[in-house]
């Protein structure tokens, strides 16, 4: 999951949870509060609603960059190896475009990120293991 899409359900998990709060104190409520105490109890929901909203944004992000950099570590491994590596024309690509990546063909390890053949640059991420 990219950040984009983590902010975006972070986004829409703190909209559905403001809602979800408000639509059940209409429901339950039984007597009248002063204006005062509902204020302090909406202001304290919504910062507990901000501050929960963030931390699972932060916890997302976290498992989907370490899920992308495990499986960069294991596609570089198999590189190292001398196996061949199937890698998409785009990023994250699973079509059966792309190319066939290995030390014996010409590749070469660009940093920690990409693949180098000549003046052709490929993401490790787009790669499988074949």
């Amino acid at each position: 999951m990219e950040t984009s899409e983590a902010l975006k359900a972070t986004v829409l998990l703190i909209l559905v949870l403001i809602l979800s709060y408000y639509s059940e104190r209409q429901t339950s409520r039984r007597g009248r509060m002063r204006k005062d105490e509902k204020f302090k109890k909406d202001m304290k929901a919504l910062f507990k609603i901000i501050i929960g909203s963030l931390a699972f944004f932060m916890i997302i992000k976290y498992l989907a960059d370490s899920s992308v950099e495990s499986d960069n570590n294991a596609n570089i491994m198999h590189f190292q190896r001398g196996k061949e590596l199937m890698c998409g024309v785009g990023r994250f690509s699973k079509s059966n475009e792309g190319y066939l990546v290995s030390k014996s063909s010409g590749w070469n390890l660009k940093g920690d990120e990409h693949f180098l053949k000549g003046d052709l640059l490929v993401s490790i991420s787009s790669c499988e293991q074949r």
